[in-house]
């Protein structure tokens, strides 16, 4: 291991976490395309699932909104499914072609929340998490797990679907809710696949003190910023993580 890695570990870890205490998303949308570039980018798509199991626990128990089952465990379900068909594509698949198309669309969502969902006002928003899905929220679902098990980025698919009818604090709860399990689903296929080794739990324990710390910081933030600030911020990822993936 490189002193480089033990340096990188814990900082993207922080910056990681400390999106997903502000959004619920984090890993995939920053880990992933600084650490693919140090560690490789199969190593990280598999180090993510250990990451992001243990950073959505402790979301999962630092977040009180309610949310009716009835609404985000199909989701999950059809998650966990699109997640353990991409492990297997990334077995066998090519991800260059893949990556330029997700790179586009996550362009194009960047600049969705940056302009068009900045203008909307707060009122237009969902305060609470919906009774029962709709079968876009289904597919949507199904989708999203695939790319994160493919290519370990799924966070901007759901950002822009979600994000254009639920307000903040829902968004952040429903994607801590669909991600944990969508992310013990791809933990155990790499697993299963033969994709896990030592050293990669190793890189998960070194990443640790910067996830922790990066949810403390990130979920304090979250109660001080307002509806427009965090589209902005959101946006600002997404492009920045676009060219990434289509360069």
């Amino acid at each position: 291991m490189s002193l480089a890695e033990i340096l990188a570990l814990p900082v993207v870890a922080f910056l990681a976490f400390f999106l997903k205490g502000i959004a619920g998303i984090g890993v995939s949308t920053v880990a992933v395309p600084i650490l693919s570039l140090i560690i490789g980018a199969k190593t990280i798509v598999v180090l993510s699932s250990i990451v992001n199991v243990i950073g959505g626990l402790v979301m999962y128990r630092i977040d009180p909104l309610p949310a009716s089952r009835r609404y985000w465990w199909p989701i999950a379900a059809l998650m966990i499914i699109g997640a353990v068909f991409g492990g297997i594509a990334l077995k066998f698949t090519p991800l260059k072609s893949f990556e330029t198309i997700l790179g586009l669309a996550i362009l194009a969502a960047g600049i969705w929340f940056i302009i068009w969902r900045g203008k909307q006002k707060s009122n237009t928003f969902l305060e609470q998490l919906p009774q029962k899905g709709r079968l876009t929220d289904y597919a949507i679902g199904l989708l999203g797990g695939f790319s994160g098990g493919f290519v370990g980025i799924n966070s901007p698919i759901f950002i822009l679907y979600f994000g254009s009818y639920l307000a903040r604090g829902p968004m952040r709860r429903l994607l801590v809710l669909i991600l944990l399990p969508s992310s013990i689903a791809q933990l155990v296929t790499y697993t299963t696949l033969g994709l896990m080794s030592s050293q990669i739990v190793l890189y998960a324990l070194i990443s640790l003190p910067g996830l922790f710390l990066g949810i403390y910081i990130g979920n304090r933030t979250f109660f001080r910023i307002s509806e427009k600030i965090f589209g902005t911020l959101l946006g600002a990822v997404l492009i920045l993580l676009s060219w990434g993936l289509i360069l």
